[in-house]
């Protein structure tokens, strides 16, 4: 299964819309990093809201040498942990 991101977009509050390749979407709250280590760069908002796309990695990046693994954001979205990925149980939470 290759799933990639094909939409990420900086919401209030330091959460993420993504959309993947597989037509899953939704949210991901990161308000718990900004302050933490790498991620003190995001006390300034106007840095986080400079989130792409990273298009050799398909990871969630920003300028400023922090990424996110797409894989994980997307198991968050669809609430699975990676054991039940890797083993594939991957059925949507949805379904």
């Amino acid at each position: 299964m290759n799933i990639k991101p094909i939409t990420v977009k900086p919401l209030e509050d330091y959460m993420l819309f993504l959309e993947f390749s597989d037509g899953i979407s939704g949210k991901v709250d990161l308000s718990e990093l900004p302050g933490k280590g790498i991620f003190s760069i995001w006390k300034d908002y106007e840095k986080f809201r400079q989130v792409c796309i990273d298009p050799e990695t398909d990871s969630i990046s920003w300028d400023d040498g922090i990424e996110l693994d797409s894989l994980n954001l997307y198991l968050k979205i669809i609430g699975k942990s990676f054991e039940e990925w890797k083993s594939g149980q991957l059925e949507h939470a949805a379904d």
